[in-house]
């Protein structure tokens, strides 16, 4: 797991074709990650975050699975320097909605 901290303001990035890409399949915009980390920081918001061991370009992938606009959601992201890259944001599954039930006070 990295040792980045996540902060209030942090810059994040994304690629604006994955973008779209993942706002037509997910109906979320890689943008909305600003806000996760937000509620992270500031609000203490519950989270549960883990490594993934999918490495499909040689860097390490870590994600966040947080509550999100009334929804549990499921945040992939890399670190580049001290940037966030946004790589997807989607709805979380049985699974990842489990992890963070287990992992949270949410019951």
């Amino acid at each position: 797991m990295s040792n980045h901290l996540f902060k209030v303001g942090m810059e994040i990035e994304y690629d604006d074709v994955k973008n779209d890409i993942n706002y037509k399949k997910h109906k979320y915009e890689l943008a909305c990650a600003q806000d996760i980390i937000n509620s992270i920081t500031l609000l203490g918001s519950e989270r549960a975050i883990f490594s993934d061991d999918y490495d499909e370009v040689g860097e390490p992938r870590s994600m966040i699975i947080a509550e999100y606009n009334g929804d549990i959601v499921l945040l992939a992201y890399t670190w580049r320097g001290d940037v966030l890259r946004a790589i997807s944001l989607r709805t979380a599954n049985s699974k990842e909605r489990d992890i963070f039930l287990k992992n949270t006070s949410h019951k």
